[in-house]
């Protein structure tokens, strides 16, 4: 299942202009609990030619599955839930607020678009 579709524009309008595809993929295990190489397997048999993907996970991904990535030289952006926090971390820093204030400004409603659709719109 695709968790998010989103797309990335370079450059300036017109021919000099690269529209790309990102799918996005988030999941919470356990911190104990690696993602393995069947959970990005989902994300990667979605993935067209030209197109990236990110997966998150509050958790980390497993030796095996890193390396299946690499060797296989698969677009894939791999988050760990480390990154997440540190992140989330020099948010909270940066804008001096609590976690629960910045979660509460965090617009996390979005609708799935289909990722051809995502490339024509304006």
């Amino acid at each position: 299942m695709i968790t998010y579709v989103l797309r990335i524009d370079i450059g300036n309008h017109g021919l000099s202009q690269v529209r790309q595809v990102v799918l996005g993929q988030a999941k919470c295990y356990e911190r104990n609990n690696g993602v393995s190489g069947k959970d990005v397997d989902r994300i990667i048999a979605r993935l067209k030619r030209g197109w990236l993907a990110a997966f998150v996970t509050t958790s980390y991904f497993t030796n095996a599955t890193q390396q299946e990535i690499l060797e296989d030289n698969y677009p894939i952006l791999l988050i760990t839930g480390k990154q997440v926090a540190e992140i989330v971390n020099k948010e909270l820093y940066r804008k001096n607020i609590s976690l629960d204030k910045y979660l509460k400004s965090l617009n996390i409603e979005q609708e799935y678009k289909n990722p051809e659709d995502i490339l024509k719109e304006e």
